[in-house]
């Protein structure tokens, strides 16, 4: 078993720090559905891309909101690979987000990134 496509915890932000400091420093991209906030990564080293995701209340009740980030977290997986370089990717979903299925969140997640030249 290949571990090049695992999303490991190391690969998460989990900080309140790392999550304000994309914020403050990093870009930031819209979709109908979700904010891309994203920077380059603080250095080369074995972490490299980190990505965090956050659901309000607003978005729908736990079981939604699990199920959307989970979505989203597998779009995320399923593509590191091709990102240019080390990132940090913090996704703010929006409360839209609950009208939609998870079909629809993985090509749009793809799209931001090409728009904000990541892949």
């Amino acid at each position: 078993m290949s571990l090049a496509f695992t999303l490991s915890r190391l690969e998460r932000l989990k900080k309140k720090k790392e999550f304000s400091d994309v914020y403050n420093t990093g870009k930031r991209y819209s979709a109908p559905w979700f904010i891309m906030y994203f920077k380059k990564a603080p250095g080369p080293g074995p972490e490299g891309s980190k990505l965090g995701i956050v659901a309000s209340r607003k978005v729908g009740s736990a079981p939604q909101r699990n199920y959307l980030k989970r979505v989203l977290r597998e779009a995320y997986r399923q593509n590191k690979h091709r990102l240019k370089s080390p990132t940090l990717i913090v996704l703010v979903l929006k409360p839209a987000a609950r009208k939609i299925t998870g079909a629809m969140l993985q090509p749009a997640f793809i799209d931001l990134c090409q728009k904000a030249h990541l892949i």
